[in-house]
């Protein structure tokens, strides 16, 4: 007995939250910095207030990505503390709410919360406890913001965030905006195993061909990259270069322990691989609303509908005629029982 209003022409207000569905890559970031920034600016300018936003994102990259749109700063942050930019956005992670409750019980400055990649609070639960009390406080101490939950993904996060945000006395039914997907520009292929993409992947960047390789373990992720090294040197396609004693490796792996690597760093504040930089091997750590734009391979090989759209999403698509080519694995019985 969910009662959710979908498109309506209602008034954005407090009691009623709103869910913003999306396909990734489809303009919620520029409906945050062009429609909702110069509103706020607007209001405080006619009332003389000093209203702000408040974005909350679910992985430190990507609240480098938001800060690096809204501000020129480029120092790494600390993801248990929240940043202003841009005088009236502030950007944290859902992390650092639950340390920052104090402070945020006496703010009462932001005229929009939004919870971007909003899935986290069910798709994180199983590595973090804290998904399920993050959420409660963020309703708590939000009760007078507009809360604005955006989601490529919002199948199993919804009835949740229905869930909480119904312990309210005050709740109007959450208004709900869908969005048609379009995924025509993806031309996908299967594989059984990541061993037959080695030799394509490997001629594909030979011919100066970028790609996204998403793989769930940090080890494999390591042996993947010595076994494509290997392939391109059987094959005369050197992945490893002697630049006058410096080495340049043409693939890189990612995994969460990378956030303070600078060549991470660089990739994520650039949003797309470093010049040298033709495969990035990474584990879910990805997965989360980080932006690439010079991608023209994904291979994903994980089975959640949830991830593959995230890891998809990745890889943004630059004009009409851009596409992108899907690897996706083909899933045995063995497979499907795990």
């Amino acid at each position: 007995g969910y009662k959710i209003q979908k498109n309506t022409d209602n008034c954005w207000e407090p009691h009623q939250p709103v869910f913003i569905s999306a396909q990734t890559g489809q303009g919620k970031n520029y409906f945050i910095e062009n429609t909702l920034l110069p509103y706020v600016k607007n209001i405080n300018y006619k009332k003389n207030v000093k209203y702000k936003i408040l974005i909350l994102s679910n992985r430190l990259a990507l609240q480098q990505q938001i800060k690096n749109r809204t501000s020129t700063s480029n120092e790494t942050e600390d993801g248990n503390k929240i940043y202003p930019y841009k005088d009236i956005i502030d950007v944290a992670t859902y992390q650092s709410i639950l340390l920052q409750k104090n402070y945020l019980k006496h703010t009462k400055s932001y005229l929009f919360v939004i919870c971007d990649e909003a899935h986290f609070f069910t798709s994180d639960s199983m590595f973090n406890p804290d998904t399920r009390q993050i959420l409660s406080a963020i309703i708590d101490l939000f009760q007078k913001s507009i809360r604005i939950y955006m989601s490529a993904t919002p199948y199993e996060c919804l009835k949740q965030i229905i869930d909480y945000e119904r312990r309210y006395s005050k709740y109007i039914p959450l208004v709900f905006y869908h969005f048609k997907r379009n995924y025509d520009y993806l031309n996908t292929y299967t594989y059984s195993h990541i061993e037959e993409l080695y030799d394509i992947i490997v001629k594909s960047i030979n011919q100066k061909k970028k790609w996204l390789i998403f793989i769930d373990d940090r080890k494999k992720c390591a042996s993947i990259k010595k076994a494509l090294e290997e392939h391109g040197e059987k094959n005369g396609v050197p992945l490893i270069i002697d630049n006058n004693g410096s080495k340049i490796e043409k693939i890189l792996t990612v995994d969460s322990n990378s956030k303070d690597d600078p060549k991470y760093q660089s990739m994520i504040l650039n949003e797309k691989l470093n010049k040298d930089v033709y495969a990035l091997i990474s584990t879910s750590v990805l997965d989360n609303g980080i932006n690439f734009t010079d991608i023209d391979n994904i291979v994903v090989s994980d089975m959640s509908r949830i991830k593959v759209l995230q890891m998809v999403g990745r890889a943004r698509v630059s004009g009409d005629k851009d596409s992108k080519t899907l690897y996706i694995k083909r899933f045995n019985t063995v497979d499907v029982k795990n």
